[in-house]
């Protein structure tokens, strides 16, 4: 059985998926931006200050 606050996560990743990349072509050229690539299906994007 699924619960209601996992429906959620996965509505909210699914969203997220949707607009990461345009996330990541607007910051592409920010030096602050590091990106750690786990697995083809999953990625961390860490934005900071320098």
């Amino acid at each position: 059985m699924t619960s209601v606050n996992d429906l959620e996560k996965a509505k909210t990743k699914e969203k997220l998926s949707l607009i990461l990349p345009k996330i990541n072509n607007l910051l592409d050229s920010e030096p602050a931006v590091l990106r750690i690539d786990l697995a083809s299906t999953e990625s961390i994007m860490l934005i900071g200050d320098i």
